[in-house]
């Protein structure tokens, strides 16, 4: 089994975000897609499963993005495939509250991949 950790530039289409859900769910992949900016893909489940998720994917025209973490894992953290969203700030309103991402990660057992995605520690720990 494993997990892919996916970094995007952005992740607004709606056509890639209904592809992305589809793929994973007829593939029986777990995990989660955030749109937005950054987009964040976590995907997990047989290998030979989520590298056919993942060349579908990546072959759509992108700006950026790549598998930045691989994850041999025994179990899943996800329990399905969904797409999660959190309130939008910048000066369009575009870039995710990556604070609610941290919460989320927190949730599910995944937090520590928060700085390899971003390169930083949660500013919120208290």
């Amino acid at each position: 089994m494993i997990r892919y950790w996916i970094y995007s530039h952005h992740i607004y289409s709606k056509t890639k975000r209904r592809e992305i859900l589809s793929l994973a769910h007829t593939l029986d992949i777990t995990g989660f897609c955030m749109p937005g900016k950054p987009g964040i893909i976590c995907v997990e489940g047989d290998k030979s499963d989520c590298d056919e998720w993942w060349s579908t994917i990546k072959s759509m025209t992108w700006k950026r993005i790549f598998c930045k973490v691989t994850e041999d894992v025994k179990s899943r953290k996800f329990q399905t495939f969904e797409e999660v969203s959190f309130p939008n700030h910048g000066m369009r309103a575009n870039h995710m509250d990556l604070s609610e991402l941290h919460k989320f990660l927190e949730t599910n057992n995944c937090a520590y991949i928060f700085k390899d995605l971003f390169g930083v520690d949660n500013r919120d720990k208290k």
